[in-house]
């Protein structure tokens, strides 16, 4: 999966066999490419607390990145927290392999072998007040490691986490195992709902369509799967590059990049241009592909349940009929402030079909306009014809 230096099983049967024609597909061809980062806002270290550093799956070039510890500063400041020193900074060494798909082919350890010694590197190592830090592959070993030390005070960083529980990659198909790369798709990072002062905190920072931890809840939406498996490619290697402000900047008032539930908080990195449209630059006009996105990223966001990302969410074959496409709902008028709207027999709401069908519709029209076509006129309308009986009547005085 990740790299941190380079770049799905639902729950019933029927849902897998149907996900596994796209999303199966795309996860073996994203393995060839790496993972992204993923990260949330906890309190601030404490002084001289150690921060240890779990990096991603070692996957194509793994130079001209920066250091682990620039990365790991970046994130850690970008959401609030106080970076740690070069004598606090611990790089624990583990295979970070996906044999035999990473750097040493056939000789390189699976993924289960590669994230079980993952976790027994990291040992008992971290104490209250330090932080675990994992991105790719490594917040998928913190992720094991919180399992087992809930509660602890140990806090936790994870960027591009696999095990993001509305999102990750490894909770959206949970329960299914890939034999060839040895990987278990093994749930989500717990969440701690009433956690306690000094219980310790979870940051989540996850790039908004990159595939490893912002993977489409519906897969049977195609726009979405393909952008997902795209985001691995164009994303997921180059968020070690990001800086700071990439996370400092996200909007906490905008629950589709910012929630805080228990003792997790969550933060998804914007994407401005759809992965989809991405193998186009240079080939089209950027006016043309900027009129695309919105549309296509309608439709795309179709293909996901961003209201809670702390909830579990494992992968189904179609949203609900009339659910919003958006988190732009009760939740996110909540959090403007907004009063919240009384229930009524017919609520008001836009429906999936008419959604796509409008989304469908500018999409055309741009791609008309692109090719100099006019739209097709509209028929015209045809009067109905008088039946027998009208046809006898006579004309009124």
């Amino acid at each position: 999966m990740a790299n941190a230096q380079g770049r799905h099983r639902a729950r019933s049967a029927g849902v897998v066999s149907g996900v596994l024609g796209t999303a199966g597909v795309a996860l073996a061809g994203a393995v060839l490419v790496g993972m992204t980062p993923a990260v949330a806002a906890a309190p601030a270290l404490l002084a001289n607390s150690a921060v240890y550093f779990l990096q991603g799956t070692k996957i194509g070039d793994t130079t001209g990145h920066p250091a682990p510890l620039v990365f790991t500063d970046r994130m850690m400041t970008g959401a609030g927290e106080q970076a740690p020193d070069a004598a606090d900074f611990h790089f624990v060494d583990y295979p970070a392999t996906i044999g035999p798909f990473s750097h040493g082919g056939f000789r390189d350890p699976s993924w289960g072998v590669s994230v079980g010694r993952g976790i027994a590197a990291l040992g008992e190592q971290p104490h209250r007040g330090d932080t675990v830090f994992g991105f790719s592959q490594g917040a998928v070993v913190a992720t094991a490691y919180k399992r087992d030390h809930l509660g602890n005070g140990v806090n936790y960083v994870l960027v591009e986490n696999p095990n993001r529980p509305n999102g990750g990659i490894l909770e959206r198909f949970h329960g299914l195992y890939v034999p060839l790369l040895n990987i278990t798709f093994n749930g989500s990072t717990p969440v701690v709902r009433e956690p306690v002062e000094g219980s310790g905190t979870t940051v989540d920072i996850a790039r908004q369509y990159d595939g490893w931890a912002d993977f489409p809840a519906y897969p049977l939406n195609p726009l979405a799967t393909a952008n997902a498996v795209l985001g691995i490619i164009y994303l997921h290697g180059d968020t070690q590059d990001l800086g700071a402000d990439a996370v400092a900047g996200i909007d906490k008032n905008d629950p589709r990049y910012y929630q805080q539930h228990g003792d997790t908080t969550y933060y998804v990195i914007p994407t401005k241009q759809l992965p989809l449209l991405m193998p186009l630059n240079g080939l089209l006009p950027k006016p043309v592909l900027a009129k695309l996105d919105a549309p296509m990223r309608n439709v795309v966001e179709l293909g996901y349940d961003r209201s809670d990302y702390s909830k579990s969410v494992t992968a189904a074959a179609v949203p609900p009929i009339g659910a919003p496409a958006t988190p732009n709902t009760v939740a996110h008028k909540a959090t403007a402030g907004e009063a919240t709207p009384k229930k009524t027999a017919k609520p008001a709401r836009t429906s999936l079909p008419d959604k796509l069908r409008q989304s469908t519709a500018a999409i055309s029209s741009t791609l008309r306009a692109l090719t100099g076509r006019k739209s097709d006129p509209e028929p015209e309308k045809q009067q109905p014809k008088p039946s027998a009986s009208e046809a006898d009547k006579p004309d009124a005085a």
